[in-house]
């Protein structure tokens, strides 16, 4: 069994390579030098001209608010445009966009020449939270894995996500859908149970849950001081 597995492992090692090395000479040069460009124009422009408009609604309660995490320009601003053309209210949407150095000038030039309408949008650059790293994180890790990302992040918003904003989470702080798998999505998996605090308040057997899109009531994170406990 661990020779054909093993045999199955450098083949698809194999199949990988070819299908990237297709993929890398098939993209479109415009596509593939698309966030060089971007970068490139961002940095030459004046910084008071790198400013989105409207950067007081970033942190207004009354509005809604996305985190979305992509080191993809196209792929945040089909999500970002997608969410708009469905919304009643386009105006009262935040997106946070979090992305990678690499890709923080890009992600911010695009934005600034292709505004999504009156919706707010706040780039950040995930480097900047130190606290926030795949050695931290088990779920980081396996997003390191492009397979992984295909599997997660290939479809886009499909109607007005203002009422999400209304669904009574009684009194939890994280909403999302459960998820479960004979043993990719149990606790055990995300969870360090040789901590005695996980060990003694969680089931390493329990269902996970889909972390491609979750709520949070941000009230409830800080009367429960979540990031005090955590």
């Amino acid at each position: 069994m661990l020779q054909s597995a093993d045999e199955q492992v450098r083949s698809l090692k194999k199949q990988s390579t070819f299908l990237s090395q297709l993929a890398a000479k098939t993209i479109p040069n415009g596509i593939h030098c698309l966030s060089m460009r971007l970068t490139i124009d961002y940095y030459l422009l004046p910084p008071e001209k790198r400013k989105f408009p409207n950067s007081e609604n970033s942190e207004n309660p009354d509005l809604y608010h996305y985190a979305l995490f992509s080191d993809n320009v196209l792929a945040a601003s089909v999500v970002v445009n997608s969410t708009i053309m469905n919304a009643k209210e386009p105006e009262k949407h935040v997106f946070h966009l979090v992305t990678d150095k690499l890709n923080f000038g890009a992600m911010n030039m695009w934005f600034l020449l292709n505004p999504p309408g009156d919706a707010t949008i706040h780039v950040e650059n995930v480097d900047d939270f130190k606290w926030l790293n795949s050695s931290y994180c088990p779920v980081l890790r396996q997003l390191e894995s492009a397979a992984m990302r295909e599997y997660y992040f290939k479809s886009v918003v499909q109607r007005d996500l203002t009422g999400l904003c209304e669904v009574d989470l009684n009194g939890n702080v994280n909403g999302a859908v459960e998820t479960c798998g004979a043993s990719f999505h149990r606790f055990d998996k995300y969870l360090n149970f040789s901590n005695p605090n996980i060990s003694q308040n969680f089931d390493p057997n329990a269902c996970g849950w889909a972390y491609g899109m979750n709520m949070f009531d941000l009230e409830e994170w800080k009367k429960k001081d979540i990031t005090g406990i955590y």
